[in-house]
């Protein structure tokens, strides 16, 4: 049976505020006191340890813990520099920052000094089915994920996928720092509180704090390139309406769909313009500049067979606001979509 061996020691916050070990030499519960003003408490333990006093150089092999008060690094093996202030932990790594309400697992990750005076700071980069949890609901995970821990502040790569405060995010690369967020490739960027969401090659976006509650709320959005916008109307209805840039405003209480845009909604209405509006409270669409609505106008023709022979009825074209149903007969025929001006009883969902 191995004996795990265990690194203790007394060290500076300024060298190693991060790493949850210290530049001692190798030996069961070896002790050093460094002359500094800002001292704490650092564990590294593992089944197997080799250490270079000269050089700083840690090897950690088996069951491998780095600890700092609460916050602990797991990992099956590790190897890093305390003079330098980081380690490398490999395989099944998972941490816990209990004074955040964090928790973190990857196959590998660089665990790096903080701020001085500053216990469980830093800065982590994981790698390989890397995931990082905040509390019961926040959470993100991709491929390659650097953490500021202790912060919002986030560095995301390959197939991006996380939920913060109600908001979902799908990208293929994702960033935030402080009060400002950006991504690319964006598949899904979708509010599941207000029903709505985006999808575009780019998003910008801004955050603010409520004044009322102290929370941070998303202000502004700004996506760009191949984008589309999906919401639910107060009716239950669903539009997708498409474009080259979409500006999202909490203050106007709009978002500004512009470049070529088409609003298809889930009866079967369109309707193309230059740009679009939508209030946000309310879900109406104001089209602007070029606005057209398409209607589908359905003729059928059907024959009877009475006693003199054949007979045909033809039904008179029509305009509806609802999708006519397909007929299962074979006499059925389409003409092409017609275009009409808005009238005023599309007024409740599109208005010039």
């Amino acid at each position: 049976m191995k004996t795990k061996k265990i690194i203790k020691a007394y060290t500076s916050l300024f060298l190693c505020a991060f790493f949850l070990f210290s530049c001692t030499s190798v030996g069961l519960a070896a002790q050093t006191k460094a002359k500094t003003l800002h001292e704490e408490y650092y564990t590294l333990s593992a089944y197997d340890l080799k250490y270079n006093t000269k050089t700083g150089d840690a090897f950690a092999n088996g069951n491998v813990i780095i600890r700092q008060r609460d916050s602990v690094l797991k990992c099956d093996t590790a190897q890093g520099n305390t003079t330098k202030g980081f380690m490398s932990a490999y395989g099944n790594v998972r941490g816990t920052f209990p004074q955040h309400n964090a928790a973190i697992s990857a196959d590998k990750a660089i665990w790096k000094k903080g701020s001085a005076g500053t216990v469980g700071s830093g800065m982590i980069e994981a790698t390989g089915n890397a995931v990082v949890t905040r509390g019961a609901k926040d959470r993100i995970s991709a491929e390659k994920l650097h953490w500021d821990i202790g912060t919002d502040n986030y560095q995301a790569q390959g197939n991006v996928d996380g939920i913060f405060e109600g908001k979902i995010l799908k990208a293929d690369i994702a960033k935030r720092y402080n009060n400002r967020f950006w991504a690319k490739g964006v598949k899904r960027y979708e509010d599941t509180k207000e029903k709505y969401s985006f999808s575009s090659k780019t998003l910008e976006g801004l955050f603010r704090k409520n004044p009322k509650t102290g929370e941070l709320t998303l202000a502004e959005l700004v996506a760009g390139q191949a984008v589309t916008f999906r919401y639910a109307d107060r009716e239950g209805l669903i539009t997708v309406i498409t474009g080259k840039k979409a500006i999202y405003s909490k203050a106007r209480g709009t978002i500004v769909i512009s470049g070529g845009t088409k609003a298809v909604r889930s009866d079967g209405k369109t309707v193309m313009a230059d740009t679009m509006v939508v209030y946000e409270d309310s879900r109406v669409v104001e089209a602007k500049g070029n606005s057209k609505i398409i209607f589908e106008v359905k003729e059928e023709k059907n024959k009877e067979q009475n006693e003199d022979g054949r007979k045909a009825n033809y039904s008179a074209p029509t305009v509806s606001d609802k999708p006519l149903e397909e007929k299962a007969s074979p006499n059925v025929k389409r003409k092409a979509p017609e275009t009409a001006a808005i009238t005023s009883q599309d007024r409740s969902w599109v208005e010039e």
